[in-house]
């Protein structure tokens, strides 16, 4: 979060502790082996966000990439991927991902129903959590998504 906060305004990612930190969200990237940070939906949506929110995003594409990939094994048959917020997150990183032609389909179906399942599981009572930090997060992506020029979702 940190690492998209500072570029959102301005900081240089060419001073020497952006890139450490950057090196630091690298590094962790797949010590387990199955291509995200620790199993964690929490961990792998925001670094994933964090690299493709840097201009090396291009060289670090495919961790973002292969990390999506596993956000998607997740994805239950109504297009929730855990919770509502990481579904959200899902959707952003689907957004901003330059996805392989092999996979576009696949991601383009997996981002849209996850769109349907969010504009679903709206509640009258609570939005879709009862956590107002959650409900900001996935109005947050919401609105992000909606004045993107760039995203392929088009439900918000």
């Amino acid at each position: 979060m940190a690492l998209i906060s500072l570029n959102s305004i301005g900081f240089s990612q060419k001073d020497p502790q952006f890139q450490k930190t950057l090196n630091w969200i690298e590094s962790l990237y797949n010590v387990n082996g199955r291509h995200n940070w620790h199993d964690e939906p929490w961990e792998t949506s925001w670094a994933a966000l964090a690299i493709l929110e840097t201009e090396h995003s291009h060289e670090l594409s495919h961790i973002a990439y292969d990390s999506a990939k596993w956000l998607l094994t997740l994805q239950d048959h109504e297009g929730k991927i855990v919770s509502p917020h990481y579904t959200a997150y899902f959707i952003m990183i689907c957004n901003k991902l330059k996805i392989q032609r092999e996979d576009i389909e696949i991601f383009n179906i997996a981002s849209n129903k996850a769109a349907e399942y969010l504009l679903k599981s709206i509640s009258d009572k609570n939005l879709w959590t009862g956590e107002p930090w959650s409900n900001g997060q996935i109005l947050w992506v919401c609105l992000i998504q909606r004045n993107s020029p760039a995203a392929t979702m088009r439900y918000f």
